[in-house]
Parts: structure tokens; C-alpha cells; sequence
């Protein structure tokens, strides 16, 4: 339901951090534009990790930007949009970097301190998927070497913790990862050089309308027939909790 919603927020957050609009926003006050020159988007790499249904989607966007756009799954479905790379080939050099993969146990991390450093310096990383999959604190290391140029995440490890203090002011236990990952979280957003926004990728008015229809959708078949229209898949990762919302 929320395909377009999720892979137009992606590019939203790339073109934010391409153009710096949050030290713009920030120097209109002095009307000044030291240090704003931004990147075009047009013939730059950019890698989508995760080629699903939103992964195809930001490919779809980006290369109507005219970007050079590479793929990197596991499944290849969509070869005939995009080509395919091994992830150290194709993080190598390359200026943009846009997350969209489904978390199982087995890709928790997978956005090491190796791979962050086999981009091109000053490269634009966006995660619109699972906090998960970096660690907060290996952003905040690329920020300061200069690896990243700009950071913009719409999804957070622990996020529910991360809610929990910015909404209630309860801090998670001291000395927890919890703790640590908000902690990181919080440097991340004093940066300007980052862009956060709260889990809200999804939420336009046409997907919260297809939400609802396809919810009614699935009661309906399920009465009548005994199953849903569309499957519910099972949690094969025991470990690894089920992609929700923030509650």
C-alpha cells in the first residue's frame, strides 16, 4: 500500500541532503550562502540496497533523475530496470546510497565500516528500511572523516526506546544499547548535516486511503472464503521482530 509513499520519501531525503536544504533553512535567517553549494543528482551512482517492490521503486525515481543507478539483492527480479553488483563492487566509488532491504537476522550490521569506506568521500547515505542495518555510531564516525557528506534516516535501531524519550521523556535503562543508540541518535540530529524524520515514510494521504481499502479487502475475503486476499507472511527469524510502525 505504501510503495510509492516509501520510495518517494527516499528520494526526498536524497535530494534534501544533496542541496543541504537543512543549512538553507537554517542561513535564510541571515540571508547568506556560505557553504551551501550542493551536488546534482544527474549521472551520479547511486546504490540501492534491497530491490523489492520500494528498492524498484527508487530505482524507477533515480534513474529519472538521470542517475546511474546499480542494484544490489540477493534476488534478482528487476535486471531488466537495473544492473546487478556485488555490494564491495558496487559501494565502491559510488556517490549515493539509498537502504531498502527487509531485515532478517542475517543482515543485521550489514552496512559496516568497511563498506561505508569504499564510497566515494562525501557520499550521501539514506535509510528508509530498518535502523538496524548501521549502526548510529559508525554514521557518526563517517560524518567526522568526511566519508559521509550528509546522513538522512527515517527509520532507527531501538526505535521504540528512541520514541519513548523524545515523546515521554523516558530514558531508556543507563549503559544498554538502548542507551547508547539513543545517545547517538541525538548527536546525529544535532548535526546539520543530517535529516531525521520519525518513521514516517509510509504516510501520505493515497497510502493511508489504499491502507484502509485493502484492509476491508482482507476481512472480506476471510469471511467469505476463509483466507486473505493477500497472505500474511511468517516470521521466519525468530530473533528479528516484525517491521511495525513505532507504537
Amino acid at each position: 500500500y505504501c510503495v510509492r509513499a516509501v520510495a518517494e520519501q527516499a528520494i526526498m531525503l536524497l535530494l534534501s541532503l544533496s542541496r543541504k536544504l537543512a543549512q538553507q533553512r537554517s542561513q535564510w535567517h541571515q540571508f547568506h550562502r556560505d557553504g551551501l553549494t550542493g551536488m546534482e543528482l544527474k549521472g551520479k551512482k547511486m546504490v540501492v540496497v534491497g530491490v523489492g517492490n520500494i528498492g524498484s521503486e527508487v530505482c524507477r525515481l533515480g534513474l529519472a533523475l538521470g542517475m546511474n543507478v546499480v542494484g544490489v539483492d540477493i534476488a534478482i527480479k528487476y535486471s531488466d530496470l537495473v544492473p546487478y553488483q556485488e555490494p564491495e563492487v558496487a559501494l565502491k566509488g559510488a556517490h549515493c546510497v539509498v537502504v531498502c532491504m527487509n531485515l532478517t537476522s542475517c543482515n543485521i550490521g550489514y552496512m559496516t565500516p568497511h563498506r561505508l569506506s569504499l564510497l566515494k568521500e562525501g557520499a550521501l547515505f539514506v535509510n528508509i528500511s530498518r535502523g538496524e542495518f548501521c549502526a548510529s555510531s559508525l554514521l557518526l564516525k563517517a560524518l567526522d572523516e568526511g566519508r559521509l557528506g550528509g546522513v538522512a534516516l527515517d527509520v532507527f535501531s531501538h526505535e521504540r526506546s528512541l520514541a519513548e524519550m523524545l515523546r515521554d521523556k523516558i530514558a531508556p535503562p543507563p549503559d544498554t544499547p538502548q542507551a547508547q543508540e539513543v545517545e547517538a541518535v541525538m548527536r546525529l540530529a544535532a548535526d546539520p548535516r543530517v535529516t531525521l524524520t520519525p518513521h514516517n515514510s509510509f504516510n501520505t494521504a493515497e497510502a493511508v486511503d489504499r491502507k484502509a481499502s485493502q484492509s476491508v479487502q482482507q476481512l472480506v475475503c476471510l469471511a467469505k472464503h476463509g483466507y486473505f486476499v493477500w497472505p500474511i507472511p511468517l516470521l521466519l527469524d525468530k530473533d528479528v521482530e516484525p517491521e511495525t510502525e513505532t507504537l
